[in-house]
């Protein structure tokens, strides 16, 4: 030190009396001049964050036609052991290319990487996440999970007042800043334009991170997804040390190490479709109905509940992306009605409707459309939708999941329709596509797509089946009540009636069981058809018929399997007055046209496959 320190020649050149004594000191590094001080920061280095990021809570949004979300979300992170955070994303969506034999499932993954934390941080908000008095749900009817409308993000100003709710420290952190900020911004704005002084502020600048960087967490997260589609995502935090560097060493001798932290995944959440969908195509539709079945130690009852129709889609589905559904689209109200056609209520193509048989008068339908208490089978009902393509018109959908049926390799949809006390209505189905998971604002949605009208569809009216057993040890003997909606034959002008055919057959021997038959009050025998009964007025009340019985077949038949074969046909019409000859042989109907409207068949005393009726 002493021959090539120059600053220590300093020093001897002023011959200091203490020389020794600084001598001591410099050779110690004691001596200010020789050995200046140093301030160190020690580091409590720390190989993964000290705790795992907790996502509190996490709000979706999206406008229409984007093809990318923004994520409001707010989490709890260690800010002094973490350097970042990366928001990763993970979803299953159904997928139908139309040409698979089978439906597949498509995986999905994303991140967000590199979102920085502040070393003061405790909770981050990026975004807006609001009250939970000020999300708006809509009132959808048997929907599991409702979705909420769009809401309204964070202004400067409310952010100003308070830019990181819940957080301990960064929020007085950054409004500290915030006034000094402002007032070297204020000094810029006056300071003469000069290099020297655009140098001197922009260096000042530097003295904000905190506040640069919290400033920009107002805006959300936006996550691209490149589709318009409606998709449930899942979403976990992964949070990075902020000491990795001092741990270069170690990880690369052990590859098991990992300086980073995981949240739990928050699971489902709704990405909504921002886009309407496109429009249904019906390749054809068929009416339906459904059996309920039950017995008792003395009696079985066989029900069936009409009013179903099945409508077979073409492929593909899911053009708005997962819980896609078919919609029947009925008018939100008699006004909204006369707004949209600019005529009187009444039938319109714009919405389903309805009516009865004009050859056989029944009980005419309430209203020109269904109402939603109508349809049964629990469809999720969503009101004052946003009718495409007609304005500020609304309209209500009532909407039924569909199902891929693998054999047709086509899609189907089922539904139900109360009829009443109609019989075999017709209903003309106005349908749509329907996202109820779709992007909606105060008067605007886009869950409905553009409708399709289908052709005319009848509802099966309901029927129900009673067999009643008598216990004797003599002969068979049981009674049959058959009922269900039916016609006014009052009102049938063109020789309209119908008529039930009760027969029975051995199983053994395959052929007709001869008995008698007894309505009360005449006994007569079976014949080789059994036995007709025709549905008159007096059978009839309130539109429902209903004829019971007696039988008594041989007493064979008391442990011998048996069969009941309930038929009830139409017949008609017979003659329509002021006909053209064009029409005369297709509407005009004989005996041997006769149409059959129900049959059932009751399995007495079987075994084996056949045996899902009463035992006696």
């Amino acid at each position: 030190m002493k021959e090539v320190a120059a600053i220590w020649q300093l020093v001897k050149d002023e011959s200091p009396g203490n020389l020794s004594e600084l001598t001591d000191l410099a050779f110690t590094g004691q001596h200010w001049m020789v050995s200046p001080s140093r301030e160190m920061e020690l580091v409590h280095a720390l190989q993964q964050p000290l705790e795992e990021p907790v996502i509190q809570q996490l709000l979706p949004d999206r406008d229409f036609n984007d093809t990318f979300a923004n994520i409001n979300i707010r989490y709890k992170v260690h800010g002094e052991s973490t350097e970042k955070v990366e928001l990763q994303s993970r979803w299953t969506e159904p997928m139908d290319d139309g040409i698979s034999v089978t439906i597949k499932e498509k995986q999905g993954r994303n991140s967000i990487a590199d979102i920085v934390v502040n070393y003061q941080d405790d909770v981050i908000t990026k975004g807006t996440i609001p009250q939970p008095a000020v999300l708006i749900q809509p009132q959808i009817q048997n929907l599991q999970i409702m979705p909420i409308k769009k809401f309204q993000m964070r202004t400067p100003v409310e952010f100003e007042a308070d830019p990181q709710p819940q957080s301990r420290k960064i929020g007085t952190i950054y409004k500290a800043q915030a006034v000094s900020f402002q007032n070297l911004e204020q000094q810029r704005r006056v300071a003469p334009k000069t290099l020297v002084n655009q140098v001197k502020f922009d260096v000042q600048e530097l003295k904000f991170p905190v506040f640069k960087a919290i400033k920009l967490r107002i805006k959300p997260l936006m996550q691209q997804f490149g589709d318009t589609k409606h998709r449930w995502v899942d979403y976990k935090l992964v949070a990075g040390s902020r000491y990795r560097e001092y741990f270069g060493k170690i990880l690369a001798a052990d590859s098991g190490l990992t300086t980073t932290r995981e949240s739990e995944w928050k699971e489902k959440h709704n990405i909504p479709s921002s886009a309407r969908p496109k429009a249904p195509e019906i390749d054809y539709i068929i009416p339906t109905f459904e059996w309920r079945k039950t017995q008792s130690d003395d009696a079985i009852r066989h029900q069936r509940v009409g009013g179903g129709i099945r409508i077979f889609l073409k492929r593909p589905w899911f053009s708005s992306g997962d819980d896609e559904m078919l919609a029947v689209i009925l008018p939100d109200s008699k006004a909204n009605l006369n707004r949209l056609t600019l005529l009187s209520p009444g039938y319109s193509d714009y919405y389903t409707n309805w009516g009865i048989d004009p050859l056989l008068y029944s009980v005419q339908p309430a209203g020109f459309s269904p109402q939603p208490a109508d349809f049964r089978m629990n469809p999720v009902i969503d009101e004052e939708l946003q009718y495409p393509g007609r304005g500020s018109a609304k309209a209500k959908a009532v909407a039924y999941p569909v199902h891929f049926d693998e054999d047709r390799q086509t899609w189907f949809c089922d539904l139900n329709i109360n009829p009443g006390s109609m019989y075999f209505p017709f209903v003309k189905l106005i349908l749509a596509r329907y996202q109820p998971y779709s992007v909606r604002k105060e008067e605007e949605d886009v869950c409905l797509s553009p409708v399709v009208a289908a052709n005319f569809t009848q509802l099966m009216p309901d029927r129900q089946t009673t067999v009643r057993f008598k216990r004797d040890d003599v002969n068979s003997r049981f009674t049959v009540t058959v009922e269900g909606t039916i016609y006014n034959e009052r009102l049938a002008a063109y020789g309209n009636y119908n008529f039930l055919r009760i027969s029975f057959l051995d199983n053994k021997m395959a052929q007709p069981i001869y008995g008698t038959v007894s309505d009360g009050s005449n006994e007569k025998d079976l014949t080789d058809r059994g036995v007709e009964i025709k549905i008159s007025q007096r059978n009839i009340e309130n539109n429902r018929y209903s004829i019971s019985n007696e039988f008594r077949l041989p007493r064979g038949y008391k442990r011998s399997p048996f069969q009941i074969i309930i038929e009830e046909y139409e017949r008609g019409p017979n003659k329509i007055s002021g006909l053209d000859n064009a029409y005369k042989n297709r509407l005009e109907q004989s005996e041997e046209t006769d149409r059959l409207i129900y049959a059932d068949v009751f399995n007495v005393n079987a075994t084996g496959a056949a045996s899902n009726d009463l035992k006696l």
